[in-house]
């Protein structure tokens, strides 16, 4: 995972709320060739924040480009 996200997910996780929704966008880029992970590492992550944790795949520049994880 890139530094930023995994620590912007890190500081999610260190938070006492563990409900917050979570919006990831420009997913047409994140792929394991050009970054070392993608859309089902991300949502790994994410369940280690709250298991509780659903996702949808809604519509940015492209359709399914953002990663909304929602409890």
């Amino acid at each position: 995972m890139n530094k930023w996200t995994e620590q912007e997910l890190k500081i999610i996780k260190n938070h006492p709320i563990k409900t917050h929704t979570i919006l990831i966008d420009d997913l047409r880029c994140w792929n394991v060739k050009k970054i070392g992970f993608n859309t089902e590492t991300l949502k790994q992550a994410i369940l280690e924040i709250n298991p509780k944790y659903k996702f949808e795949l809604e519509e940015g520049h492209v359709e399914k480009d953002i990663l909304a994880a929602y409890i």
